[in-house]
């Protein structure tokens, strides 16, 4: 008997910033996890609906503003869980209000304080797929990775 892969992997470059965002989904179940929502939460949204599944939880690498700024939107449409290491709470705070009066942003556009912080170890799961947390720290002071199924999802770990 054949067993069918349930998962589904995703990527989009969003923004100005063109970084790179990942759906991953589980067909069986139609639950997804979100990482990296940097900008254009619509086409994450979009990305989402043609995959047939709902975003349940956003994951973060970092918090650098590339990183982060679809988080609001796809939050907001969701009700998504939102999750970063508790080392980038000070970068997603202050460091996004500095970056977006750089670049010319909003910084009224900030998102949210996270709902959970995530550890090295830490397992982040919706029905039928689970994340491992890996601890990269180096880019940012809270760096992470995600690995499932084979793939590693790095952030800018690897950049």
């Amino acid at each position: 008997m054949e067993v069918a892969n349930e998962i589904m992997v995703r990527g989009i470059v969003v923004g100005v910033f063109q970084e790179n965002c990942w759906v991953i989904g589980n067909r069986r179940t139609g639950e997804a996890i979100c990482i990296d929502p940097g900008d254009q939460p619509e086409e994450v949204l979009a990305l989402a609906r043609d995959l047939g599944v709902r975003i349940k939880l956003i994951a973060n690498s970092h918090a650098h503003i590339d990183h982060v700024l679809g988080v609001r939107g796809v939050h907001g449409a969701t009700g998504a869980k939102f999750y970063l290491h508790d080392q980038d709470l000070d970068l997603l705070r202050d460091g996004f209000r500095m970056s977006a009066l750089r670049f010319g942003l909003d910084p009224a556009q900030a998102p949210p304080d996270p709902d959970a912080f995530v550890e090295d170890g830490d397992v982040l799961e919706v029905d039928g797929l689970r994340l491992q947390v890996i601890a990269t720290p180096g880019h940012t002071p809270g760096s992470v990775s995600y690995y499932t199924e084979g793939m590693l999802f790095s952030g800018d770990t690897l950049f």
